[in-house]
């Protein structure tokens, strides 16, 4: 009796295992193929769009100086305009939350897979 006991909560074990091992799977499915969304464990902060107006530029009282500074400006405010443009604010934050989730994932197969194995060894 106690012999099919242990036999019987081994087959229990390693149902268990295999089921954290297809949840994960499941749900990693469900994730990469876009039919759910990915935990949020990173957010991308919100985009804070400055837009001051251009400053005139009066040839008679302006410097070499500022002419050049103001210059300066205007072109760093393009290239992180650029910048902005091709990248996505938030794609980054997606980007880790998706590598954040693959490693939970790993763990999960990880540690199904040694409850399926204890679940052999009650069984043999």
């Amino acid at each position: 009796m106690i012999l099919n006991t242990k036999k019987i909560f081994g087959w229990v074990v390693i149902v268990i295992g295999l089921v954290v091992i297809g949840q994960a799977i499941n749900t990693s499915y469900q994730f990469f193929t876009a039919k759910a969304d990915f935990p949020v464990v990173f957010k991308a902060p919100a985009a804070v769009q400055n837009v001051a107006p251009e400053p005139k530029l009066n040839v008679e009282t302006t410097t070499p100086e500022q002419a050049q500074a103001q210059l300066q400006q205007a072109m760093g405010a393009a290239t992180n305009q650029a910048i902005a443009n091709i990248l996505p604010a938030d794609a980054i934050s997606k980007l880790l939350n998706a590598i954040v989730w693959s490693i939970f994932a790993t763990f999960l197969v990880y540690a199904g897979a040694h409850i399926a194995g204890i679940g052999i060894k009650m069984i043999g």
